[in-house]
């Protein structure tokens, strides 16, 4: 933590082509219409490389890292015996019997959960309108483009052990953009009016060819179209792969009017995966009979070249330049892309992964992928990390696959003999063996599933869940699979894991049958992810039971200070992770502050197991929160989580009721506790909508209401006592609706199981019904807004960011423990019921009127400062109040009431701050910033960055709050409390004053206003004399203190009573003559308090932790500084690296510094303490 320390003033403590016969391409005419044969085969995964060390199952034998290139021929085993060099894809000799191909099963294959599921996308200004705003996930925006990703992810290595590739793509239903429409359609690649020829098209050896592969490529796709287009039983894995097929290569070959057959490779290297559509440069090949030279008149010319050759550029359709290099070669991508290809020597990758793998790609392959994982990580691809949670059995060595390789390469060789070559890079020898392993566990695994699976098949026909034909077709495409994952071999060269999955003659069979087995696979999948969900439901509904047995009460909806909105504080989940097993995150999580705060962020940001459905897998949102797929059941009625406990409507969470066993009347087996939900995800650790939801809208299950666990035929429930029960869709409402309630009608959980038409089995201690469990979702309380909370902990509730810098002390010092012994608690609800006979306060001003109602009342009082800047009230203002017979809280009432306040109770004390409906309240307004931006748009959006990241960062819909901006028309377009309006509205007049221009509101300072140590530096150098040697209380000393120093000094009773000091505990204090700020200094910290700077005449006695976790906006002039031989970067660089180098943003800080070049003003967001470090800092340059 930080202090402030004399000598001047207050200063903080530091912490440390050939040629051959051509003709021209081949182009479709405008009214062709598309044939089977010429469909467009799209791929779906990463590429491949080629071999190293041979592994047979458990036998492995690994190629030494320091082997040289000379020495590649050979391998030498783990017991030194050389083996031959075995060549890529190799020719089975004819006759010869290859091993069957795997393909997927339940344990294997991945199809989605049954049923569109809508994106996770937020509801625009949901919450301005009442309606409970979504959290924004981070999949969520572009359906077509996340499937996409998926599907090029996620088929890997399903292919590599299971044909999965077929399988995932034949069980996905690509969800297309609602407004596609014409657009995608016309993207199709037209086929022409007669069939291709029959006959086979020739291997063409050459693998990818790195010349015109950018040095940034993080992802490459390689695929032999004209080889892929001639097989007609590839055409069902084509059908299923046109969405992610329109958007790529069939986009490039729509707008130039080929055909797939035309292009013996397209290469499609990508730079950018979060934009890997538009940063890719594409090069198409051609089929030696084919002439591009017909394509060097297309478009228009663009005045430049790239090896010597003109660059054009289509009228429509497609956007970037294109080159045509030779008859058989041409390139396409974004100019600045393809000018560094043409200017660099030679290929130089940034990416190791891409580098490694490029060099082994197998030159036999007709689809090659690769992907360079950490930067698909990075952009937010959603690898298939946790996709078989559902299965136990390979969870573990699944989770090692994807989460070690730093990169993964496909490939496979559709004709005869098939193969598929899986290839993960690793970052070191000790990595690559952990991938090796968890191979070597996984295969065994998956192999004994498939065979599970098949054994299970006559007992599927007697249920009749399937023909005898279909069980025949499932039979054999088990059996295959089963096959080849038990003649996989899998190798380590120079730190690269290789698998290789013979096929033999079998490829096309497997195809066909995965596509007409796609429903039984997808009903094993489903049926394992049931059983996940189910065990994972009970788990966390005995958790609950065991937290209700031993608090004697169950959790509250959200935790926390009671003046924040449900929305801005803890959960539940929260409250609850003790009995998760996480009591470590329990005991880092401050209670006191919004569940996105600073102080919480390192907890909140962690994936919780016990709250995701394994069959939906994590999540999380655009702002980097894992969201949970349970919510605590509020009852019925959107207004039920704000109900009382004795309402007929109110269920057995709410945003702040308790309830005790003893308030469920029909037991608690017969009382639901917890559902899942299908949407409107959001964050486990955020109170109100996100973590506990009431059924408002029929139907319930799978309905409007989100709930839901991706089941087609029902969901999980949880009950109060710690069973799980399968919920029926064709459950009757009402039934629900009883359940959910603590005092409902005459329905039992018994009611549960009718209709269901299966019931798995109960799980949890009290054995009875079955249960799944549906998948959560999240979002804000409705009609609320991010509400202001008081106090300077709850700073980021209140729209103002925090951060925390603590030392290694905390809050309290060592051995303190609360004042129970110093001071009795007082009884502030008994206080404040007192009656006072008569009492006038004729115009005092309103921090005397409160203070003497404290000492009357006994009840300490707090300022909220934040709002009372914010809405331009004093604590010199006066005040006028005169009542009689009224009760103490009413007369606190009213003296707030006279500056348009409130008075809020908060755990041990009075709270004056803003009226509820001011802090919970979302306001559209508009901000005239012509005179910012002259006009300019872009100068418009970067003010409207500037603001969301200087102005209450925490509180705009990016940061996972609900706050809104937007530059449109000369004017920012603001959506937000009152509070952060007003912050809003001062960044931008300074922001004018900083630039010489006049600041919008006629109160706001004419000139550049100082920084907060500047104003209160002539009191923090007053000398003062004290003396206390005795132990005396700390209220007692202050108010001799502020007598003498002539500063109001107020307490931060929020801050204070969170870290469990109160205002009476002793302390001892000896000043003659010296500085405020050294006495200060030398009476709060030993108490393990300190002070910040409010205004001029104002500090105010806080933590340590809070006073470090404020973070406050400051406008340094730099003007002076740069006219000497310095760059405003090499400024910002010096301060990041010398003045508290861990809380800036770059080094997972909050800490920001943004320069303005009009104005030459340094913005910094910082900790007041580190403000002054800078300050004295830039003084000193």
């Amino acid at each position: 933590m930080v202090h402030v320390v004399p000598p001047e003033g207050w200063v903080p403590r530091i912490k440390p082509p050939e040629a051959g016969a051509q003709r021209p391409v081949d182009r479709p005419c405008s009214d062709a219409v598309t044939r089977p044969q010429e469909r467009p085969i799209p791929s779906t995964d990463v590429a491949g490389k080629r071999s190293g060390i041979r592994s047979t199952g458990a036998e492995s034998r690994r190629v030494p890292e320091d082997a040289s290139r000379a020495e590649a021929g050979a391998r030498v085993s783990s017991k030194g015996r050389v083996l031959p060099r075995a060549s890529p894809l190799p020719v089975q000799p004819a006759g010869a019997s290859p091993p069957a191909p795997s393909p997927p099963e339940p344990g294997l294959s991945p199809p989605p959960p049954p049923g569109p599921l809508p994106p996770l996308a937020a509801q625009p200004d949901s919450a301005a309108r009442g309606a409970p705003p979504e959290f924004d996930t981070a999949d969520g925006g572009t359906p077509s483009w996340g499937f996409s990703r998926r599907l090029l992810l996620v088929a890997m290595p399903l292919l590599a052990v299971a044909a999965a590739l077929w399988t995932w793509a034949l069980l996905s239903v690509p969800r297309e953009p609602e407004d596609a429409g014409d657009e995608v359609e016309n993207a199709m690649v037209s086929g022409p009016d007669s069939p291709p020829p029959a006959a086979p098209v020739a291997s063409v050896p050459g693998g990818l060819d790195s010349r015109w592969l950018p040095n940034q490529a993080r992802w490459i796709a390689c695929l032999r179209l004209a080889a892929l287009a001639q097989g007609s039983e590839m055409e069902p894995v084509a059908a299923h792969c046109d969405s992610l097929w329109r958007v790529s290569a069939g986009r490039v070959l729509n707008a130039f009017g080929l055909f797939p057959r035309s292009i013996r490779k397209l290469t499609w290297a990508s730079t950018e995966l979060a934009a890997w559509d538009e940063r890719s440069v594409v090069v198409l090949e051609f089929e030696e009979d084919q002439d591009a030279g017909a394509l060097s008149a297309s478009g228009e010319a663009l005045g430049w070249e790239v090896a010597g050759k003109p660059c054009r550029r289509l009228p429509r359709d497609w956007p970037h330049p294109f080159v045509v290099l030779d008859p058989r070669t041409m390139i396409s991508g974004p100019e600045d892309l393809l000018r560094e290809l043409s200017d660099r020597p030679e290929a130089a990758f940034q990416s190791g992964a891409i580098e490694q793998l490029v060099k082994t790609a197998s030159p036999e392959a007709d689809v090659t992928l690769l992907v360079d994982l950490v930067a698909a990580r990075e952009a937010g691809w959603p690898l298939p990390t946790a996709l078989w949670d559902i299965w136990p059995a390979g969870r573990a060595s699944w989770r090692a696959l994807w989460e070690t390789p730093k990169g993964a390469g496909f490939a496979m060789r559709v004709s005869n003999p098939g193969r598929i070559e899986l290839a993960l890079v690793c970052d070191g020898e000790s990595s690559a063996i952990k991938v090796r392993d968890a191979i070597d566990q996984f295969m065994p695994a998956a192999r004994a599933a498939l065979e599970a699976s098949a054994a299970a098949l006559s007992q599927r026909l007697q249920a009749g869940q399937m023909t005898g034909r279909e069980a025949a077709q499932y039979e054999w495409l088990l059996q295959q699979g089963a096959a080849v994952l038990a003649a996989a071999k899998w190798e380590i060269v120079e730190q690269t894991v290789i698998l290789h999955v013979d096929w033999g003659q079998h490829l096309a069979g497997v195809a066909t049958a995965a596509a007409q087995c796609a429903p039984l696979v997808r009903a094993d999948w489903l049926e394992a992810a049931l059983a996940a969900d189910q065990a994972n439901q009970a788990r966390l509904v005995a958790s609950l039971a065991g937290y209700a047995k031993a608090e004697r009460q169950f959790p509250t909806g959200a935790a926390g200070g009671s003046l924040l909105p449900a929305e801005t504080r803890l959960s539940w989940i929260a409250t609850m992770l003790p009995y998760f097993d996480r009591r470590d995150w329990h005991r880092e999580l401050q209670f006191g502050y919004s569940w996105n705060s600073p102080q919480n962020r390192p907890v909140t940001q962690r994936p919780l197991e016990p709250v995701t459905n394994p069959a939906l897998g994590p999540a999380r949102t655009n702002a980097g929160f894992p969201v949970t797929h349970y919510v605590g059941v509020a009852g019925v009625g959107a207004d039920a989580a704000d109900l009382k406990t004795g309402d007929p409507r109110a269920g057995l969470f709410g945003a702040s009721r308790t309830v005790r066993p003893e308030d469920l009347p029909r037991g608690a087996s017969n009382t639901l506790a917890t559902l899942g939900a299908s949407r409107q995800l959001g964050p486990w650790a955020a109170g109100g909508h996100a973590t506990v939801r009431a059924l408002t809208t029929r139907p319930y299950v799978n309905g409007p209401d989100g709930f839901g666990s991706g089941q087609p035929h029902g969901m999980v429930a949880g009950m109060a006592d710690g069973s799980a029960r399968f919920i029926s869709k064709n459950i009757d409402p009402q039934v629900l609706e009883e359940l959910a309630v603590l005092r409902g009608g005459t329905s039992t959980a018994a009611s549960l199981a009718l209709d269901s038409g299966r019931g798995p089995p109960l799980l949890g201690p009290r054995a009875q019904a079955g249960a799944a469990a549906p998948k959560g979702s999240v979002a804000s309380e409705p009609g609320a807004a991010p509400r202001a909370g008081p106090g300077a902990p709850d700073a980021a509730a209140r729209g103002q960011p925090t951060m925390v810098e603590e030392d290694d002390r905390g809050d309290a010092p060592p051995g303190a423990g609360l004042d129970e012994d110093q001071a009795p608690k007082v009884d502030v609800a008994a206080r404040l019921a007192d009656r006072i006979p008569e009492i006038h306060f004729p115009a005092v001003p309103l921090l005397d009127a409160m203070r003497l109602m404290s000492q009357m009342s006994t009840v300490p009082v707090s300022f909220d400062q934040d709002w009372l800047r914010a809405l331009g009230v004093g604590l010199r203002d006066p005040v006028t109040a005169r009542l009689t017979g009224a009760t103490t809280g009413e007369v606190f009432a009213a003296l707030a009431a006279h500056r348009n306040l409130a008075c809020e109770v908060l755990d041990d004390q009075v709270l004056v701050t803003a009226p509820a409906s001011r802090r919970n309240t979302l306001r559209p307004r508009k901000y005239d910033v012509a005179d910012l931006t002259n006009r300019d748009a872009a100068a418009g959006h970067r003010l409207a960055a500037w603001v969301r990241t200087l102005v209450a960062p925490e509180s705009w819909r990016e940061a996972g709050g609900l706050g809104t901006i937007q530059f449109a028309e000369a004017a920012l377009a603001v959506t937000q409390n009152d509070l952060v309006h007003a912050q809003v509205q001062d960044f931008l007049d300074r922001l004018r004053l900083a630039r010489g221009k006049a600041a919008m509101r006629p109160e706001a300072p004419k000139a550049p206003a100082p920084t907060r140590f500047d104003l209160a530096r002539p009191k923090l150098r007053q000398s003062v004399t004290i003396n206390f040697p005795d132990p005396t209380p700390l209220a007692a000393i202050v108010r001799e203190l502020e007598r003498v120093s002539q500063t109001t000094l107020l307490f931060d009773g929020v801050a204070m009573s969170a870290a469990g000091i109160s205002r009476n505990r002793e302390a001892t204090v000896s000043s003659h003559e010296r500085p405020l700020s050294e006495s200060l200094v030398s009476l709060l910290d030993p108490l393990g308090l300190t002070y910040r700077i409010v205004n001029a005449d104002t500090l105010e006695i806080t933590t340590r932790k809070a006073a470090a976790a404020r973070l406050e906006l400051e406008i340094y002039p730099l003007a002076a500084i740069l006219a000497r031989p310095m760059t405003p970067e090499a400024i910002m660089e010096q301060i990041k690296s010398q003045v508290s180098s861990g809380t800036w943003n770059d080094a997972g800080g909050p800490g920001v510094m943004i320069f303005d070049d009009v104005s030459r003003c340094l913005m910094v967001l910082q900790s007041q303490p580190v403000q002054v470090r800078v300050q004295i800092f830039l003084g000193k340059l």
